[in-house]
């Protein structure tokens, strides 16, 4: 494992993105300060100066399927949430990879993957984890911070250092990423992801939406029972006992 920390970058996404040739598997960007942060749908990530953790790690899991790639990301949101867990804040995985803390969303990624073949030649995490932050722009939906969370709970006593935070989170990633050439362990870690899903076994509503995710076609009330492995359709149950599979723009939370 190699961590080049930057002081500011257009984006962490994009250093690995550039460096991805030429750097091996296990290569993590980190950036006091992003100019360009990149979140899902095309949005922005925007974070203050040295508050938070933003940060992209390169693989190179030449021995996973095309097909599996969705494993990347349940291992990058299993362990957002339990190096949580070691600060004391229990958070959950809102479907695909957002982290979420009650109903308040304290991490996201961003994913971008290359495959050369039937195999992923390169899977480039990026990960956003608010830290100190506890200003948001206001078109910022009902964010958080771990600090937040640590002064509810009565146990922030002094900042958090973000290189020693950032290392205790790859030891924790990078365990898991190790062992994901193992067949039990992948179904395992599928497993952990879904009994980690926020909302699961609940019922709330939901917008389904076109394909292009820009028009709203129908209003639901669902039950979320689980993420297909393979194709990574989230699967509700709706109240007229209906089995539905919805992909990442298709369908909305309503919080």
């Amino acid at each position: 494992m190699s961590v080049i920390w930057k002081q500011e970058t257009d984006s962490t996404n994009m250093d690995a993105f550039r460096g991805k040739m030429t750097y091996g598997d296990k290569t993590v960007w980190a950036a006091e300060y992003q100019s360009s942060g990149r979140g899902q749908k095309g949005n922005v990530w925007k974070s203050q100066r040295s508050e938070n953790l933003t940060f992209s790690i390169l693989l190179k899991p030449s021995f996973l399927l095309a097909s599996d790639q969705f494993l990347i990301s349940e291992i990058a949101s299993v362990a957002v949430v339990d190096y949580l867990k070691t600060h004391g804040i229990s958070a959950r995985i809102k479907w695909p990879n957002d982290i979420y803390v009650s109903d308040r969303k304290l991490s996201g990624m961003l994913l971008e993957h290359t495959v050369s073949g039937d195999k992923v030649s390169a899977s480039i995490v990026g990960i956003g984890i608010n830290v100190h932050q506890c200003r948001f722009d206001s078109d910022i939906p009902n964010p958080v911070s771990m600090k937040q969370c640590l002064e509810e709970m009565g146990r922030y006593d002094c900042p958090l250092d973000l290189k020693s935070e950032l290392d205790s989170f790859l030891s924790i990633f990078f365990k898991l990423y190790g062992s994901l050439d193992s067949a039990p362990f992948r179904q395992d870690i599928h497993n952990l992801y879904i009994e980690n899903l926020y909302r699961k076994n609940e019922w709330h509503s939901y917008l389904v939406k076109t394909p292009d995710g820009l028009a709203v076609l129908e209003r639901i009330e669902a039950c979320i029972a689980g993420v297909d492995r393979k194709t990574s359709r989230l699967q509700v149950i709706t109240r007229d006992g209906r089995e539905r599979s919805f992909a990442f723009k298709e369908v909305s939370y309503i919080i």
